[in-house]
């Protein structure tokens, strides 16, 4: 991942329903739209979208919708938050052709690099829904 691409995903802002009480602590945001940097199709990107939800839903994983988002508004990508092993959650976002991930422990953001599992935390919370 080059720092531009950190830069990127450090000032991601997310849209989400309220936390169930029961939502674990820790847990993944993982999308399936085009990677940063890439541009695809409206369709291909909602194809992208519901193959990793029925991937997720078939090993009966329980998800949230939650959305990220450029601040101003201009660029939002749908995803998933979902707890998921950590390996398991790598190798989903290197089949759905991510270049990261985002890993939120205890409400604290973090950017995981799909390739090596790097961890880049943002030193912030994830955004109150």
């Amino acid at each position: 991942m080059t720092e531009e691409q950190l830069a990127l995903f450090a000032e991601t802002v997310f849209e989400h329903e309220p936390l169930p009480r029961d939502w674990p602590t820790t847990y993944w945001v993982i999308t399936a739209w085009a990677t940063t940097g890439e541009s695809w199709s409206a369709e291909r990107n909602r194809a992208a979208d519901k193959a990793l939800e029925n991937v997720l839903r078939a090993a009966s994983h329980r998800l949230l919708r939650m959305t990220g988002g450029s601040p101003d508004g201009r660029h939002r990508e749908p995803g998933w938050a979902v707890a998921l092993e950590h390996d398991t959650a790598l190798r989903l976002g290197r089949e759905f052709g991510q270049v990261a991930l985002f890993l939120v422990r205890r409400g604290r953001l973090i950017v995981v690099t799909c390739a090596d599992g790097r961890e880049h935390p943002l030193d912030r919370d994830l955004d109150p829904a």
